[in-house]
């Protein structure tokens, strides 16, 4: 329909996470697949990330890795 929609999120630091939107895509169609609308799924896939990034683990690489485990199973 022509419609944009915004979708905000306060950022984190560090901003170098690995797998942060692979995650976020896979959380939306996970979502999709059991039927939740786009709109939903797309917020539950932000709130699961966000709740990742903020759990996220060090690595000896440079970057964080999300923790997804405490990223809660709500998607």
């Amino acid at each position: 329909g022509g419609e944009v929609m915004k979708f905000s999120e306060e950022l984190f630091e560090p901003r170098v996470m690995h797998g942060a939107g692979c995650s976020f895509a896979t959380a939306i169609a996970c979502a999709l697949a059991c039927g939740v609308d786009e709109i939903t799924a797309i917020r539950r896939a932000k709130a699961f990330v966000a709740n990742a990034i903020k759990n996220a683990h060090g690595s000896n690489f440079g970057v964080r890795l999300l923790d997804h485990k405490a990223a809660g199973a709500n998607v």
